[in-house]
């Protein structure tokens, strides 16, 4: 037989006992309660009514016992189920029930094991650093590590310790770490045993090559010296001649020499003069005052006490005779100076010195016929002796104030440091008439009252020259 299905068997199933009804009964009787309007009205149900959030019901009567009939309910079907309501449109739903917002977690930083040791890699990285800079430049001081050559004028004050030494050095600009130098003196000092120097007061002239030990030890008042060298200076040489030699002999550096004259203040009274008078256009203040002499150093000698030694000297010889003769000839002391510069290097002997003194004389007392003294040796002082020291742009700039060919009367400053019979012939002179003096290849002089005179020897001189 066939098996019985809805399709070809219609109406009751002949399997099912009698009674029991159709189960396309229970499909028409099936409900869904889907309750969308469930909100916050539904939450304040009474005890006895159920609270509906959307769930499914499905709608099983009761059967009757040993028939499986279903028992029919009293209760209406409005009494059994919930009406479905309409949806009501989203937009509503989520305005008054809005879907709580899902919150982004923040994801925490992690300050783990990496980051605080970079902390601390940085720390020791910058504090490595700075006491590297500040080790380097420590011993750049001690040692004269790249430090200058150029000298540096230094005011020492009175009575000064060696802490008060380091800070002069540091204020002008010779070394760098103050305290640095300061411990290592004083750990240097006890090593040694050794007791705190006394310092030298007044200036000095240091360079920052020398390191912070040959610095101290320039400035110290009992240097401990014992090597000296006994120097001959000829006379009529200038003062870069002077200091060569000094340098060559290891007495004192040229450069120091040459920053003393020019910064520091000898208080003398025969400089008194030569101070207010063309300083502007002199090239150094105490060319001329340079005795020449023979003089005995110390090896790596202070720059002032060598510059002492030499106008010490000339205190000596320019005597109250001197002095007196000067103002019988209406000259200050630096007038004659500068003479007797000229006459040392113009005359060939000493006999010739009265005799040029003569003339420059006669040339002087008649300035408004020879306003200027046409002397070689001025213009050659520039060229030979200042050019090579300054440059030339600086040396050109004196040539106007010393040339005696271009200037008027006496070079604003001497042109060398004569010695005693040059300033003894500048202030004796000869009683003559000349006005003009030259000299032959072998120093013979040819003194002349006229100019054509002048010229003649001239033309006389040049023959007596080519035939040798």
């Amino acid at each position: 037989m066939a098996e019985w299905t809805p399709e070809n068997g219609g109406g009751q199933n002949p399997r099912d006992p009698v009674g029991y009804p159709d189960r396309s009964e229970k499909v028409r009787n099936f409900h869904v309660h889907i309750d969308d309007d469930a909100g916050i009205n539904d939450l304040a149900h009474t005890n006895d009514q159920p609270v509906y959030k959307g769930e499914v019901y499905f709608s099983n009567h009761a059967r009757r016992a040993g028939t499986g009939t279903p028992v029919q309910s009293t209760r209406t079907a409005q009494q059994t189920t919930r009406p479905v309501q309409a949806a009501r449109p989203a937009q509503q739903s989520a305005t008054q029930r809005p879907a709580p917002k899902k919150k982004k977690k923040k994801k925490k930083k992690k300050h783990g094991y990496l980051t605080a040791t970079a902390k601390v890699l940085i720390s020791v990285t910058l504090c490595t650093a700075i006491l590297s800079t500040i080790g380097i430049s420590t011993m750049n001081d001690i040692l004269a590590i790249n430090r200058s050559a150029e000298a540096v004028a230094v005011e020492m004050p009175a009575n000064a310790d060696t802490d008060a030494v380091i800070d002069v050095l540091h204020d002008a600009g010779l070394i760098s770490r103050p305290m640095m130098c300061k411990l290592f003196y004083q750990l240097e000092s006890k090593i040694r045993k050794s007791k705190e120097p006394e310092y030298i007061e007044g200036m000095v002239n240091l360079k920052a090559n020398m390191g912070l030990e040959g610095m101290l030890n320039k400035v110290k008042m009992n240097q401990q010296m014992t090597e000296t060298v006994k120097l001959y200076f000829p006379e009529g040489w200038t003062a870069k001649q002077i200091f060569d030699k000094l340098a060559k002999y290891k007495v004192c550096e040229s450069d120091f020499l040459f920053k003393a004259i020019q910064d520091i203040n000898f208080n003398y009274a025969f400089l008194t003069s030569a101070k207010s008078s063309n300083s502007d256009k002199r090239y150094l203040l105490l060319e001329g005052y340079l005795f020449p002499d023979t003089y005995e150093f110390f090896v790596d000698y202070n720059a002032n006490s060598v510059i002492e030694r030499f106008l010490q000297r000339f205190d000596e010889i320019w005597t109250d005779e001197y002095q007196a003769r000067a103002d019988e000839l209406n000259m200050t002391v630096d007038e004659v100076v500068r003479m007797a510069s000229i006459i040392q290097r113009e005359a060939a002997n000493t006999a010739q010195m009265s005799q040029i003194s003569g003339v420059l004389h006669n040339r002087l007392n008649h300035s408004m016929s020879f306003p200027t003294l046409d002397c070689d040796s001025t213009y050659n002082y520039i060229d030979n002796y200042v050019r090579p020291v300054i440059g030339d742009v600086r040396a050109d700039a004196y040539r106007q104030s010393y040339n005696t060919y271009v200037c008027e009367k006496l070079p604003a400053g001497a042109i060398c440091n004569p010695g005693a019979d040059a300033i003894k012939a500048a202030l004796y002179p000869d009683e003559s008439d000349y006005y003009y003096f030259q000299h032959d290849n072998r120093g013979n002089i040819y003194l002349a009252r006229t100019n054509a005179e002048h010229n003649r020897y001239r033309s006389e001189i040049a023959w007596k020259n080519a035939a040798g």
